[in-house]
């Protein structure tokens, strides 16, 4: 949990700190594909609503329509969970070496 909260903290940062323009920019380097992993809990999967109204579907259809080249989100994320199940669930997975997108959206269960 204390990672998580550190990348949590550094993430609210480097977000604040950037406009949309830059962070578009950013993301737009190169032609390449970004890959995506959208963690958390019910509001990352969107409880109660359809896939696409999910956070993460939301944010690749904005991003590709800005013309950001984006992937299908990898999705670690479960009603009800805490930090700590979050922290658990990221040790059990297999994940990309790197990614061009992380998102984060968790706390309410905390």
């Amino acid at each position: 949990m204390k990672y998580l909260s550190i990348i949590t903290l550094v993430f609210f940062f480097t977000a604040s700190a950037c406009t949309k323009q830059e962070m578009a920019a950013q993301l737009s380097i190169d032609s390449l594909s970004k890959s995506f992993l959208a963690l958390g809990d019910s509001y990352t999967i969107g409880e109660s609503v359809t896939s696409g109204e999910r956070f993460p579907a939301q944010a690749v259809a904005i991003l590709r329509s800005k013309g950001i080249s984006v992937g299908d989100p990898q999705c670690i994320a479960r009603t009800g969970w805490t930090t700590a199940d979050l922290q658990n669930a990221i040790d059990k997975t297999k994940l990309e070496p790197s990614y061009g997108l992380v998102t984060l959206l968790i706390g309410v269960n905390d």
